[in-house]
């Protein structure tokens, strides 16, 4: 293979670490094996910077260049997020009716009634001035504040970084 530094990041198309790398899967090193390595990169991925330190975990995260306010080895966003009300913009469902009799409505788009007062959940049928309640599912709550997935398209792939005996990248 050819040269490469130690703290280095590739990305494979195999689903295997070469040798002299590591999958950037998070993992905890011992600094004692791996000093090097733990001289270029610290413990800003994790580790207690005294006898451990991690590698980058990439598993589930786009690799984006550092700059303010994302600093280098802050993991940000999430995979899922659950959206309450707070999360909708105020919006309206319009709901149409006239005063025709039922079997003049085509039903695409008007109800064979007419509403009681502004804004109210139910209903007069013209023939008879029963009230008749919306159905739940017209007007009621709908999901279950279950988290959906929040994930760009992505295609997943086998990043690694070189662990030894590569060169020491020069510092500027």
């Amino acid at each position: 293979m050819d040269e490469y530094y130690v703290g280095e990041i590739r990305i494979y198309a195999f689903n295997y670490a070469p040798v002299n790398w590591l999958p950037c899967d998070g993992s905890l090193l011992p600094i004692s094996r791996f000093t090097a390595l733990f001289s270029v990169i610290g413990n800003r991925f994790g580790g207690d910077g005294r006898t451990t330190f991690a590698v980058p975990d990439l598993r589930g995260y786009v690799a984006q260049g550092m700059s303010a306010p994302a600093e280098l080895g802050n993991k940000e966003g999430k995979t899922t997020v659950t959206l309450t009300d707070e999360n909708m913009p105020l919006h309206t469902h319009t709901a149409y009716a006239n005063n025709a009799r039922p079997g003049n409505v085509t039903g695409d788009d008007k109800l064979p009634a007419r509403f009681i007062t502004s804004g109210a959940n139910a209903f007069v049928e013209d023939s008879s001035p029963t009230l008749v309640a919306l159905a739940p599912q017209t007007i009621g709550t709908v999901g279950g504040g279950q988290p959906h997935t929040n994930m760009q398209p992505y295609l997943p792939m086998n990043f690694c970084i070189a662990v030894q005996p590569g060169e020491y990248p020069p510092r500027p």
